[in-house]
């Protein structure tokens, strides 16, 4: 009896082995497979490998596979990566890892010149003391665990940036990230300026020159993607643009204006579970750290509304020192949506939280808001505002509806114009 007892757990045993190597195969498969799509609509994109990281070889060798658009350069020497870069339009990937093992002047020199040319620089590791020395600057965030971040300058040194976080420790999330990177980079292969971008639910960013010939001009873009650091509960993504007020016929003052795009993506849409979006919270703090006699002068949405909202952040002649006036404005739904503001012109902070019905279409499917926010700064200084996000996704036990996950994400952009 014992023998045949043993011969059927043995036979339980194998046959639940079998089936889980088969249900692991097949779900190994289809993970490969969208990661093959992906990888195959960026192998038309020149990739120069700056240094080596065992972090990303399995991919590097099915990229290579795929396309022969990807080299490696492993000398620090500034005309090496520089001649890559001038012969090709490419994305550079630098590993922190191996920038650490080099010597310094020359990763610096190196690094630098690619970005003179205008080459996107997607940054394994941190890398934010190195880049800094090359008269450019990584935007820097906190909160969250980041595996890329990238920088592209244009001329005049007005530039963009990426923020991806994740786990650095599984590979299935580098991978992941590393895609999400190249996909932000190929968006920036040209090194034309991007006029003032619209968006589906606002109007355009920046109004069209005025009688004054004043007009807000870009400097600055920011992307951040929580990829599937949040998992399972959902996703935050994060588009800003920053403009600064041109021909402002005053020598005394500067203005910054910020629109942001914060874009939450539940858990139902992402990962096709039961995970909703609760509410989605936005600060700004204009005199943080050193700048302390930096002005936040105009902010919205400073009202709800039943299915809109708007935002107005442009200067006026005669108000807060402007010389001219210039208007920025646009307005985005709020359906099912109530808007908290809180913020406090006394301390110059926005805060904005907005509050999303429960189990309505909102909370289940994703869903942006638009701030937006203007800062004064004395005539030639920079900006470097405390920026706060949190998305809270969650679900309903019991007849009641509990948050679940709710992490902030803290920005601090250092903005030249």
């Amino acid at each position: 009896m014992k023998k045949v007892s043993a011969t059927i757990c043995a036979v339980l045993v194998a046959t639940v082995l079998i089936s889980t190597i088969v249900i692991a195969s097949i779900s190994s498969k289809s993970i490969h497979e969208q990661d093959d799509e992906l990888i195959t609509a960026l192998s038309s994109t020149s990739l120069i490998l700056f240094g080596k990281s065992d972090k990303y070889d399995n991919l590097m060798n099915k990229m290579i596979e795929i396309s022969s658009n990807v080299t490696s350069v492993t000398s620090a020497a500034p005309d090496t990566l520089s001649k890559r870069v001038a012969n090709s339009n490419s994305i550079v990937l630098a590993d922190a890892t191996w920038v650490k093992t080099q010597n310094t002047s020359e990763i610096v020199a190196s690094l630098k010149s690619t970005l003179d040319k205008g080459a996107p620089l997607i940054c394994f590791g941190e890398m934010s003391d190195v880049v800094s020395r090359t008269g450019y600057s990584l935007d820097y965030v906190g909160g969250c665990d980041l595996i890329f971040q990238g920088i592209k300058v244009f001329e005049g040194g007005r530039t963009a940036a990426y923020s991806g976080a994740g786990n650095i420790e599984d590979d299935d999330e580098v991978d992941k990230a590393l895609i999400s990177a190249v996909s932000w980079a190929s968006k920036w292969m040209s090194n034309e300026l991007p006029i003032s971008k619209m968006n589906k639910t606002t109007s355009a960013l920046s109004d069209p020159q005025l009688s004054s010939g004043a007009y807000w001009g870009w400097v600055h873009d920011w992307e951040y993607n929580s990829n599937d650091d949040l998992k399972p509960y959902g996703r935050t993504n994060i588009q800003n643009e920053y403009s600064f007020l041109q021909n402002d016929n005053i020598n005394q003052y500067d203005w910054y204006a910020i629109h942001f795009c914060q874009e939450a993506v539940p858990g139902k849409v992402a990962y096709k579970n039961g995970y909703s979006t609760m509410h989605m919270h936005t600060i700004i703090d204009a005199d943080y750290g050193p700048h302390d006699s930096d002005e936040l002068v105009r902010r919205g949405p400073t009202t709800s509304g039943s299915t809109t909202t708007s935002v107005n952040i442009g200067v006026t002649a005669g108000s807060e020192g402007a010389a001219v006036s210039c208007g920025h404005s646009w307005s985005y739904a709020v359906n099912d949506v109530e808007v908290l503001e809180r913020g406090d012109m006394s301390i110059e902070r926005g805060d904005w939280k907005h509050e999303v019905a429960n189990g309505c279409n909102v909370a289940k499917n994703t869903y942006n808001i638009y701030p937006g926010a203007t800062i004064r700064v004395g005539q030639g200084g920079p900006i470097q505002p405390y920026e706060s996000y949190a998305n809270a996704f969650g679900q309903e036990s019991l007849w009641v509806w509990m948050v679940k996950s709710e992490k902030e994400i803290i920005h601090m952009p250092f903005i030249l114009a």
